[in-house]
């Protein structure tokens, strides 16, 4: 009896080797990959997000939070055309 583990064969056993092979390759590169877009999106975000600045005026902020917009049309409101 087994230790409850299911041993299934993948390909033939002389492609062992070459898959094990193609494997690590392919892990290398898409880390290379992933590593790369990361290094972009930074470098991105550095040159166009990082210098803008948004200055919030806070008694203008509290002046539209809290004044309803009468321009907004209920839906009980008929269209004034």
């Amino acid at each position: 009896m087994t230790s409850g583990r299911l041993w299934v064969p993948v390909g033939l056993p002389w492609e062992d080797c070459n898959v094990l092979r193609e494997d690590r390759r392919l892990r290398r590169e898409l880390i290379w990959v992933i590593v790369l877009k990361l290094v972009v999106l930074a470098v991105l975000w550095r040159v166009f997000i990082a210098p803008k600045r948004v200055r919030v005026d806070s008694q203008r902020m509290v002046e539209v939070m809290v004044v309803p917009d009468t321009s907004v049309r209920h839906s009980g409101e008929k269209d004034a055309r």
